[in-house]
């Protein structure tokens, strides 16, 4: 059904997006309307077993009030993200309103393989390692912690890796459709881009340090980190703008605080040894020869065939040096035998075994 729903959102895009008020109030009704689907979709499909609730609200249950404190931290840990985005859109109004929506164009990028991979993942290692830390299965959630974020991390550092070798040629073939988007526009956004790459790392070790701190029922750690990078990110901004950094200043200061704020998570969860995730550091050595060599080839191959001609050839190009990318990858990894390489193969051939069957 998410898929789907996805799908009338990319759809609702393609069909209303534009530059004037219009095309915005449409683009906006029609982005509702594939929510509105979804919602319809999904209680159709569960009304059968939504039949077997009844409603009940007490405000004094213990259980009630437990589960309150735990989820306000969350809520206002989830508004720091759009806190940071106001808080950087206004260092960036002074250098004008192009750097304000390259701003916006290049944040939007570097979140798509941390939405598609890690959020993915940690939606089902969250409940299984909150049943082994209630069972006291510390073992078997510390391998859980470890396996869910060398996975994560084995997709988004080539991502992050691709997104800054190939960064002005991603951003034209995600949003350069019309002439009015100028390869200008698409060199400003690229600059902005070059500087989140590593927010694609940071943000996914993150990501599963927070879902780890829920699942063992640690709530107000991740809030602290999250206050803790709003704090960093306009006075490192701040500093680099004075300096003369430039525009670049903004995503380089919001790449600063994700590290701040990973290093306090990971010390902090790492203090409980017996959760701690292990064998990070051999991966990660494994993961930087494979990306190394990924990069080196896609460098050369970009300046042999640079992503020139129509659209439809320009997107071609873009492909093929993606699929080149992951096919040296994947062949480093497996060289290198890394688990996680075989992990990912394996999902891949289920899915295709399922889709033909």
């Amino acid at each position: 059904l998410e898929f789907y729903s996805n799908i009338l959102v990319i759809l609702a895009i393609l069909i209303f997006g534009g530059n004037t008020q219009k095309n915005l109030n449409m683009t906006t009704a029609g982005i509702l309307g594939a929510a509105v689907i979804y919602f319809i979709c999904q209680y159709l499909f569960g009304f059968r077993q939504m039949k077997q609730f009844r409603f009940s609200f007490k405000p004094a249950d213990k259980e009630f009030l437990m589960l309150f404190r735990r989820a306000i931290p969350i809520l206002i840990s989830a508004s720091i993200t759009q806190i940071n985005a106001v808080v950087l859109n206004r260092f960036a109004l002074p250098f004008g309103d192009g750097f304000v929506w390259a701003y916006g164009n290049a944040s939007t990028i570097w979140q798509i393989p941390y939405t598609v991979f890690v959020v993915a993942i940690t939606t089902v290692m969250t409940p299984e390692l909150a049943g082994d830390y209630v069972s006291q299965r510390f073992s078997k959630a510390s391998d859980l912690i470890s396996s869910s974020m060398r996975s994560a991390l084995f997709m988004t550092i080539p991502s992050a890796v691709f997104i800054a070798v190939m960064n002005v040629d991603v951003v034209k073939a995600i949003y350069q459709w019309k002439s009015t988007y100028t390869d200008e526009d698409a060199q400003t956004a690229a600059v902005f881009l070059l500087g989140f790459s590593s927010a694609i790392v940071t943000a996914t070790v993150i990501h599963v340090f927070n879902q780890a701190f829920y699942a063992i029922g640690q709530t107000k750690m991740p809030l602290i980190a999250g206050i803790l990078a709003l704090v960093i990110t306009p006075l490192s901004c701040q500093i680099l703008v004075t300096a003369g950094v430039g525009p670049l200043s903004l995503s380089i200061a919001y790449s600063i605080a994700n590290v701040c704020q990973m290093i306090l998570l990971a010390i902090v969860y790492c203090r409980r040894k017996e959760l701690a995730p292990h064998g990070i550091i051999g991966f990660l050595l494994k993961a930087a020869l494979s990306v190394a060599v990924m990069a080196g080839i896609v460098f050369v191959l970009d300046m042999f065939v640079p992503a020139q001609g129509g659209k439809i050839s320009q997107l071609g190009i873009i492909a093929l040096k993606g699929i080149v990318a992951v096919a040296v990858y994947f062949a480093m990894a497996v060289i290198l035998k890394m688990q996680e390489a075989t992990y990912w193969i394996d999902k891949g051939k289920r899915l295709l075994k399922k889709h033909r069957s």
